[in-house]
């Protein structure tokens, strides 16, 4: 479940993601009440909240073992970022740079050499190739 991060009120965002979170587990919990196994009728969430308070809240919702959950809090990852940058400079340029590309740039109109290097990787993506069978790969 993604979240609006450019809405207004940010709390609210939340409670809306954590309400909606807990109506699936309740909807998957009553479908499948009659099963005797807990595992078979407590799906897993993946939840992206904003503020790191609301991981706090959706635990103490919920009544169901939380370790199925999965939550991404944009804040979290935003600060950790800025605290690895402080020990790795550049590493948020560098993050940033291979989730999107600048593609066509005229490197020959940059004069210093470190320039030309960066605007090189800066049209370097990170893409996701799903392997297919064919005669190079095969299941064993």
């Amino acid at each position: 479940m993604l979240t609006n991060k450019n809405c207004n009120n940010s709390l609210d965002e939340d409670y809306k993601n954590i309400l909606i979170a807990l109506s699936l587990k309740k909807f998957v919990y009553n479908m499948n009440k009659h099963l005797k196994d807990e595992a078979k009728f407590n799906i897993k969430l993946c939840i992206q909240l904003i503020k790191p308070e609301s991981k706090t809240l959706y635990f103490k919702s919920l009544n169901l073992d939380p370790t199925h959950d999965q939550l991404i809090m944009v804040e979290e990852i935003k600060m950790n970022l800025l605290a690895k940058s402080c020990f790795a400079p550049g590493l948020i340029s560098c993050m940033s740079n291979l989730f999107a590309s600048a593609g066509g740039i005229d490197i020959d109109s940059f004069s210093k050499d470190w320039l030309k290097e960066y605007a090189t990787g800066m049209g370097h993506e990170i893409y996701r190739v799903p392997i297919q069978e064919n005669e190079f790969y095969s299941k064993p």
